[in-house]
């Protein structure tokens, strides 16, 4: 028995799906930083940032900085002075608005 045996079916799914598509933006990232990705690419994933990021409430801004920055749900919660389900919920609702590339 795994660890992930308690995930439906259709929420390995979106698991999987999620980590392929970390692992692309991961690699996007990497050649951004080396300056090998084309000018119009990084335009492209750049609007898309500033779409997300002007849809965001000040403390959805806030929640998603801080994970970004690698920060855990309760370390932000203790920043915040806020419950670590509240993070959840902005984080849930920041990913919501996130634009389609």
């Amino acid at each position: 028995m795994s660890s992930l045996d308690f995930l439906s079916i259709e929420d390995g799914n979106k698991l999987s799906d999620a980590i392929v598509l970390s692992e692309e933006f991961q690699a996007k990232t990497v050649m951004l930083i080396q300056g090998l990705m084309f000018n119009k690419e990084y335009e492209k994933y750049f609007n898309a940032g500033r779409r997300w990021e002007s849809r965001l409430s000040p403390r959805e801004r806030d929640v998603v900085l801080m994970r970004l920055k690698g920060l855990s749900f309760y370390s932000i919660a203790d920043i915040l002075s806020l419950h670590p389900s509240s993070i959840k919920t902005y984080w849930r609702r920041a990913l919501g608005k996130k634009p389609s590339i």
